[in-house]
């Protein structure tokens, strides 16, 4: 379970739509979520965006707080006296060009920017390791089955929020990207809540307008992977393009569990908007393995066995191939 604190908690917190969307193509990890109750939570690295979950750090802060609160961050991770010393020497080393030893205010930005730098590494450390579950608030956007559901070959599972998650918050497609460093130092240094929060928000919610589309809701976790289900599936949806077996197979799987409804996603014929229909469960439930042709077609096949295609074509022909002559 999630184990962030209680105050950050409240900060991302707001009520979610009733139902939230999952697409993803038919795999061992699609499956194994439906079967098990499980969902997976994707470490923030391998998003398809890299500017998402990777903020950048304003440096607010005048430059003797950003080096108290590189020391403070530092000391919070196990850190000696020695470590940080080494560090913020690295540091000085670095930010001073040996032909500008008198360009103070050139010296002070470089250093600034390299003690930022080298804390937002610390905070990557601390958050970026935690697992994100991007779900949405749409089932029939186009750009989203074609993006995460295999070009329309996958499915989209249908979850009720039935249950109170904290950790569930939709994304502010408005919220800047930068974190800002006097926030970063009034929550390590002050221990102030509010300014957590945001550093909070800004890291895990927030992404570029473009992505609007999406209409995304997070949920995060302190542990990427596969980690248990705190929602009701309640519907799956099949896409146009999804192998049939594949649905034959869910349907037989969910045949005890007919609260799930089931539905085939379909074109519009006035627009480019989709449409879902339900699923008659019955006959897919009641339909078994498909006979090899020769059990279905085998006297029909012995019977024409010696005939070459032409000769079939044109020796007894009838309104009835099963009941063409044969050739003696």
């Amino acid at each position: 379970m999630m184990t962030l604190p209680t105050w950050v908690l409240k900060a991302v917190w707001m009520k979610p739509p009733q139902k939230l969307y999952k697409y993803c193509p038919v795999s061992e990890n699609s499956l194994r979520s439906i079967i098990r109750a499980q969902v997976f939570h994707s470490p923030p690295m391998q998003f398809n965006d890299p500017l998402d979950c990777n903020p950048s750090l304003k440096i607010d802060l005048a430059t003797a707080e950003l080096e108290a609160l590189l020391k403070k961050m530092m000391a919070d991770v196990g850190a000696s006296d020695d470590d940080v010393r080494k560090e913020i020497d690295r540091i000085t080393y670095f930010a001073t060009e040996p032909d500008d030893w008198d360009d103070v205010e050139r010296g002070d930005k470089i250093f600034s920017y390299l003690l930022g730098e080298e804390i937002m590494r610390l905070l990557r450390k601390q958050l970026g390791t935690k697992g994100v579950l991007s779900l949405s608030a749409k089932w029939d956007e186009p750009l989203l089955w074609s993006h995460y559901a295999a070009q329309h070959k996958g499915i989209c599972i249908e979850y009720e929020t039935n249950f109170d998650l904290q950790y569930l918050k939709a994304i502010d497609y408005n919220a800047p990207r930068a974190l800002s460093a006097h926030d970063v130092y009034l929550w390590k240094c002050a221990g102030d809540k509010v300014a957590a929060g945001r550093i909070f928000d800004t890291y895990f919610y927030a992404k570029a307008p473009q992505w609007s589309y999406e209409a995304e809701w997070r949920d995060i976790n302190d542990k990427s992977g596969l980690n248990p289900l705190h929602f009701d599936i309640t519907a799956i949806h099949f896409g146009m393009r999804v192998d049939p077996v594949w649905k034959l197979m869910l349907v037989k799987t969910l045949h005890r569990d007919q609260q799930v409804a089931l539905y085939d996603m379909l074109t519009d014929e006035n627009s480019f908007e989709l449409h879902r229909r339900q699923i008659e469960r019955d006959e897919l439930e009641r339909r078994g393995i498909d006979q090899p042709a020769f059990r279905v077609f085998g006297d029909y096949l012995t019977d024409i066995e010696p005939y070459s295609i032409g000769e079939r074509a044109v020796e007894g022909q009838t309104d009835d191939p099963f009941k063409r002559s044969r050739k003696h």
